[in-house]
Protein backbone atom coordinates (compact mmCIF):
# COMPACT_ATOMS: atom_id res chain seq x y z
CA UNK A 1 0.00 0.00 0.00
CA UNK A 2 2.72 2.76 0.77
CA UNK A 3 4.41 1.57 -2.61
CA UNK A 4 0.92 2.33 -4.72
CA UNK A 5 0.89 5.55 -2.25
CA UNK A 6 4.04 6.23 -3.61
CA UNK A 7 3.55 5.81 -7.18
CA UNK A 8 0.07 7.73 -7.21
CA UNK A 9 1.98 10.75 -5.26
CA UNK A 10 4.47 10.51 -8.17
CA UNK A 11 1.65 9.88 -10.89
CA UNK A 12 -0.59 12.92 -9.80
CA UNK A 13 2.90 15.10 -9.09
CA UNK A 14 1.35 16.15 -4.87
CA UNK A 15 4.43 18.42 -4.46
CA UNK A 16 2.83 21.01 -6.47
CA UNK A 17 0.24 20.90 -4.76
CA UNK A 18 1.50 21.01 -1.44
CA UNK A 19 3.63 23.97 -2.92
CA UNK A 20 -0.18 25.68 -3.71
CA UNK A 21 -1.11 24.95 -0.26
CA UNK A 22 1.44 26.60 1.05
CA UNK A 23 1.42 29.52 -1.21
CA UNK A 24 -2.50 29.40 0.10
CA UNK A 25 -1.78 29.72 3.52
CA UNK A 26 0.47 32.30 2.84
CA UNK A 27 -1.96 34.45 1.44
CA UNK A 28 -4.75 33.62 4.27
CA UNK A 29 -2.36 34.51 6.60
CA UNK A 30 -1.36 37.59 4.59
CA UNK A 31 -5.05 38.79 3.94
CA UNK A 32 -6.10 37.92 7.72
CA UNK A 33 -3.49 39.82 8.56
CA UNK A 34 -4.38 42.78 6.89
CA UNK A 35 -8.06 42.31 8.43
CA UNK A 36 -7.17 42.59 11.84
CA UNK A 37 -4.45 45.09 11.69
CA UNK A 38 -3.70 47.04 8.79
CA UNK A 39 -6.77 49.37 8.58
CA UNK A 40 -9.07 46.95 6.35
CA UNK A 41 -11.68 46.76 9.29
CA UNK A 42 -10.49 50.15 10.37
CA UNK A 43 -13.07 52.44 12.40
CA UNK A 44 -13.09 56.33 12.27
CA UNK A 45 -12.35 56.81 15.30
CA UNK A 46 -9.13 54.99 15.28
CA UNK A 47 -9.73 51.83 16.61
CA UNK A 48 -9.29 48.70 14.95
CA UNK A 49 -12.50 46.12 14.48
CA UNK A 50 -10.79 43.09 14.37
CA UNK A 51 -8.27 43.17 16.42
CA UNK A 52 -8.56 43.70 20.12
CA UNK A 53 -10.55 40.12 20.88
CA UNK A 54 -10.45 36.32 19.81
CA UNK A 55 -14.29 36.64 19.40
CA UNK A 56 -14.32 39.19 16.34
CA UNK A 57 -11.24 37.36 14.63
CA UNK A 58 -12.33 33.71 14.96
CA UNK A 59 -15.29 33.70 12.57
CA UNK A 60 -13.37 35.50 9.51
CA UNK A 61 -10.76 32.66 10.35
CA UNK A 62 -12.72 30.03 10.72
CA UNK A 63 -14.85 31.66 7.22
CA UNK A 64 -12.02 31.46 4.96
CA UNK A 65 -9.79 28.66 6.30
CA UNK A 66 -12.50 26.45 5.70
CA UNK A 67 -13.75 28.26 2.20
CA UNK A 68 -10.43 27.89 0.61
CA UNK A 69 -9.58 24.46 2.05
CA UNK A 70 -12.33 22.77 0.96
CA UNK A 71 -12.62 24.14 -2.47
CA UNK A 72 -8.83 22.77 -2.49
CA UNK A 73 -9.27 19.37 -1.64
CA UNK A 74 -12.07 19.00 -3.60
CA UNK A 75 -10.67 20.35 -6.52
CA UNK A 76 -7.62 17.74 -5.86
CA UNK A 77 -10.00 14.98 -5.46
CA UNK A 78 -11.61 15.85 -8.32
CA UNK A 79 -8.25 16.17 -10.60
CA UNK A 80 -7.19 12.92 -8.83
CA UNK A 81 -10.21 10.67 -8.91
CA UNK A 82 -13.29 11.82 -11.07
CA UNK A 83 -11.26 12.77 -13.91
CA UNK A 84 -9.06 9.34 -14.15
CA UNK A 85 -13.00 8.42 -14.18
CA UNK A 86 -13.88 10.13 -17.13
CA UNK A 87 -10.79 10.00 -19.15
CA UNK A 88 -10.88 5.97 -18.40
CA UNK A 89 -7.34 6.13 -16.64
CA UNK A 90 -8.96 4.48 -14.24
CA UNK A 91 -9.76 1.39 -16.39
CA UNK A 92 -6.49 0.87 -16.74
CA UNK A 93 -5.15 1.21 -12.98
CA UNK A 94 -7.93 -1.65 -12.30
CA UNK A 95 -6.19 -3.90 -14.43
CA UNK A 96 -2.92 -4.07 -12.82
CA UNK A 97 -3.11 -6.73 -10.18
CA UNK A 98 -3.48 -4.82 -7.04
CA UNK A 99 -7.19 -4.69 -5.37
CA UNK A 100 -9.45 -2.23 -6.71
CA UNK A 101 -10.26 -0.89 -3.47
CA UNK A 102 -6.45 -0.26 -2.60
CA UNK A 103 -5.96 1.81 -5.82
CA UNK A 104 -8.82 3.93 -4.61
CA UNK A 105 -7.80 4.41 -1.19
CA UNK A 106 -4.17 5.24 -2.18
CA UNK A 107 -5.56 7.99 -3.86
CA UNK A 108 -7.96 9.13 -1.12
CA UNK A 109 -5.57 9.57 1.37
CA UNK A 110 -4.26 12.29 0.54
CA UNK A 111 -6.95 14.64 2.51
CA UNK A 112 -7.37 12.61 5.11
CA UNK A 113 -10.76 13.27 5.90
CA UNK A 114 -12.57 16.30 4.92
CA UNK A 115 -16.06 17.38 3.98
CA UNK A 116 -15.11 17.08 0.50
CA UNK A 117 -15.48 13.31 0.33
CA UNK A 118 -19.24 14.62 -0.54
CA UNK A 119 -18.59 16.77 -3.29
CA UNK A 120 -16.25 13.81 -4.72
CA UNK A 121 -19.36 11.37 -3.99
CA UNK A 122 -21.39 13.69 -6.67
CA UNK A 123 -18.59 14.19 -8.65
CA UNK A 124 -18.28 10.39 -8.68
CA UNK A 125 -22.12 9.37 -9.15
CA UNK A 126 -21.98 12.43 -12.00
CA UNK A 127 -19.17 11.43 -13.32
CA UNK A 128 -17.80 14.99 -13.58
CA UNK A 129 -15.16 17.19 -11.83
CA UNK A 130 -16.98 20.40 -12.37
CA UNK A 131 -20.17 18.68 -9.64
CA UNK A 132 -17.70 18.32 -7.21
CA UNK A 133 -16.19 21.45 -6.82
CA UNK A 134 -19.53 22.72 -7.23
CA UNK A 135 -20.96 20.77 -4.07
CA UNK A 136 -18.03 22.28 -2.24
CA UNK A 137 -19.04 25.79 -3.12
CA UNK A 138 -22.81 24.20 -1.54
CA UNK A 139 -21.05 22.60 1.21
CA UNK A 140 -19.64 26.05 2.31
CA UNK A 141 -23.28 28.04 2.26
CA UNK A 142 -24.60 25.21 4.10
CA UNK A 143 -21.93 25.29 6.87
CA UNK A 144 -21.12 29.01 6.80
CA UNK A 145 -24.25 30.90 5.69
CA UNK A 146 -26.68 33.18 8.12
CA UNK A 147 -30.26 32.95 7.85
CA UNK A 148 -31.19 35.77 9.95
CA UNK A 149 -30.51 34.50 13.22
CA UNK A 150 -29.79 31.11 12.33
CA UNK A 151 -26.33 29.57 11.62
CA UNK A 152 -24.94 26.15 11.30
CA UNK A 153 -21.28 28.02 11.97
CA UNK A 154 -21.84 27.80 15.61
CA UNK A 155 -23.67 24.57 16.27
CA UNK A 156 -20.90 21.61 17.52
CA UNK A 157 -23.41 19.06 15.60
CA UNK A 158 -23.54 19.90 12.57
CA UNK A 159 -19.95 19.43 11.54
CA UNK A 160 -20.10 16.29 13.60
CA UNK A 161 -22.52 15.01 11.27
CA UNK A 162 -21.07 16.61 7.58
CA UNK A 163 -17.99 14.31 9.10
CA UNK A 164 -19.30 11.25 9.95
CA UNK A 165 -21.40 11.65 6.18
CA UNK A 166 -18.18 12.13 4.90
CA UNK A 167 -16.76 9.10 5.78
CA UNK A 168 -19.59 7.54 5.02
CA UNK A 169 -19.53 8.55 1.82
CA UNK A 170 -15.52 7.47 1.61
CA UNK A 171 -16.53 3.96 2.82
CA UNK A 172 -18.88 3.66 -0.03
CA UNK A 173 -16.89 5.02 -2.78
CA UNK A 174 -14.36 2.46 -1.72
CA UNK A 175 -16.84 -0.69 -1.29
CA UNK A 176 -18.63 -0.55 -4.30
CA UNK A 177 -15.23 0.14 -6.54
CA UNK A 178 -14.88 -3.24 -7.18
CA UNK A 179 -18.44 -3.39 -8.77
CA UNK A 180 -18.63 -0.05 -10.43
CA UNK A 181 -17.89 -1.08 -14.03
CA UNK A 182 -20.34 -4.29 -13.87
CA UNK A 183 -23.20 -1.77 -13.74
Amino acid sequence: MIKLIKLEWKKNRIGRYVRNAAILTGFLCLFLFALAFLGIADDPDGTLDAAPGMDTISAPVELFTGMAYLIFTSVMLASFIVSAYKNKTMNLMFTYPVKRRNILASQMVFVIVTMSFIALSVGMAMKSSKAAIVTSFFLIFLTQANVGDFTMAGNAVFPLVLTILSLGFAILLICNVDNKDLL
